[in-house]
């Protein structure tokens, strides 16, 4: 068993990037089952429940992902992650947009433009 890691290829960023908005609908999944938290048993409310696949499911893509490229490549792209929530709270929860957060949006942006490949 070898501890080189392959070159990061293309498509393995694309797949952190999936992982990441799939990752931002199980956070809007967990808002929502969270809303109802107390209306309806854990193991009955299906928004946490799809909150947790979704989870499931993004952190399997992140390690097929990493199974393809460089840890220090691909890891930077999860705060991608951050613009996907922001927007989604924006939009399933008409939740405001800060100053600040907008900020944070365009250096993450700024920063992910600039990484290779």
């Amino acid at each position: 068993m070898s501890n080189q890691t392959p070159a990061t290829k293309r498509s393995a960023i694309l797949v952190v990037l999936a992982s990441t908005l799939i990752n931002g609908f199980g956070q809007v999944s967990y808002k929502f089952g969270a809303m109802q938290l107390f209306e309806t048993a854990l193991y009955q409310n299906y928004f946490i429940l799809a909150g947790i696949l979704l989870y499931l499911i993004s952190g399997i893509l992140m390690i097929y992902a990493l199974g393809r490229g460089e840890l220090s490549v691909l890891y930077p792209f999860v705060s991608v992650g951050f613009i996907w929530v922001s927007l989604f709270a924006v939009y399933f929860f008409q939740e405001t947009i800060g100053f600040t957060n907008w900020v944070g949006i365009l250096s993450i942006a700024q920063v992910e433009m600039q990484l290779p490949p």
